[in-house]
């Protein structure tokens, strides 16, 4: 491979490559799919007549691909694919780092390990453990002790050794990832799940004062993710210890006093913003349960996020936005206290862009634009 081909590959994989990870004789075991070298990617010619914006990276004895789908204009890497044989490709993660946790959530639940060898439960853990081992410096910290807690569990009965099902798969890749990830297809194949029409609940005051429309959406995706959320917090439950009777405020100040801890590390903001999904989920799941209020996602004008809805749907607070705040500024744990304080009462704080206080609209009245 030539070096200009080379530098024009995505740093994070080439990160990976060059810290021999991907040495096809020492480094990280993938059941079903091959790394291919910097020279096969060279000189790869696509046999099935898919696009050139295509650049692939692994292959299976099957005749699929992975690599990444280039932009129309090739100037950067839009995503991930896997790419069938048929030419249908399927949109796998958003970059090569998000492709190292979702082949090892795939390799949990679909792996063909359990058929190789002598296929015992022994042998397909300590494969996934040493692949987890090897990727570790390349994944997010909650990443690696969500996958660390998935390979400690029993395998579900029957041949295969799998220790996780398709659809907790498909519930961790969308609330990483986002739904576009799901059954989303390249190549004007796009048999993706039905979206439901957005709900207009009414309208709230953003954190510039203008006056915004805020609108509920549910969809199969958004269901199964909203409805597994204990999976989604499987990291924050492995990186604070919980006991089954904790209180939403037992909770909260586990994660604060956690929290801190991490701040004073002085972390950056990338790195920070690991945590933000793994513990605001969890702090968020504590008070809905505490509450009775659900989960959705949620537009507030522009901005689109994961939250919880009272009852009477008049108030919305963003838990990844809160964690945001808290990570930022320790002095914040006494405002989230404030708004689940209030929302206990049947009271809202229009707190933006953390709590959102929502008006309903008159009969007759039209949704704001």
């Amino acid at each position: 491979m030539n070096s200009l081909h080379e530098s024009n590959l995505p740093d994070d994989y080439l990160n990976v490559v060059r810290s021999g990870v991907l040495d096809l004789h020492t480094g990280v075991r993938l059941s079903e799919y091959n790394w291919m070298t910097l020279q096969e990617i060279a000189g790869f010619q696509w046999p099935y007549q898919l696009s050139d914006r295509f650049v692939p990276f692994a292959n299976s004895a099957g005749g699929h691909y992975l690599g990444w789908w280039k932009s129309a204009d090739s100037s950067s890497y839009e995503c991930v694919i896997l790419a069938y044989r048929d030419s249908e490709a399927e949109v796998f993660a958003p970059d090569f780092s998000g492709f190292l946790y979702r082949i090892m959530l795939w390799e949990c639940f679909n792996n063909w390990f359990a058929f190789q060898d002598d296929g015992s439960v022994e042998m397909v853990e300590a494969i996934l453990l040493r692949n987890l081992d090897l990727l570790k410096p390349f994944l997010r910290v909650e990443w690696e002790a969500t996958l660390s807690a998935i390979i400690a569990r029993k395998p579900f009965p029957g041949k295969g050794q799998t220790n996780l099902n398709r659809k907790e798969e498909r519930i961790l890749v969308a609330s990483e990832f986002g739904s576009g990830y799901i059954n989303s297809y390249i190549d004007h194949h796009n048999p993706q799940l039905p979206v439901a029409p957005p709900v207009y609940l009414g309208t709230t005051t953003d954190d510039s004062g203008a006056l915004v429309p805020v609108l509920e959406r549910e969809d199969e995706v958004v269901r199964e993710l909203l409805n597994s959320i204990d999976l989604v917090c499987i990291a924050a439950r492995k990186l604070i210890v919980l006991e089954p009777a904790d209180t939403h405020e037992q909770i909260s100040n586990k994660i604060f006093d956690w929290m801190q801890t991490y701040r004073d590390s002085k972390p950056t903001d990338s790195a920070a913003n690991q945590f933000v999904f793994t513990f605001g989920d969890l702090w968020g799941e504590s008070f809905r349960a505490g509450l009775d209020w659900h989960w959705a996602w949620i537009a507030v004008g522009k901005c689109e996020r994961y939250g919880i809805i009272s009852p009477s749907r008049n108030c919305a607070v963003l838990p990844r936005d809160c964690l945001w705040g808290l990570l930022k500024n320790g002095h914040f744990g006494t405002r989230m206290r404030t708004i689940y304080s209030a929302a206990k009462l049947g009271q809202c704080i229009n707190d933006p862009p953390y709590c959102y206080a929502i008006s309903g609209l008159l009969p007759g009245e039209s949704p704001a634009t």
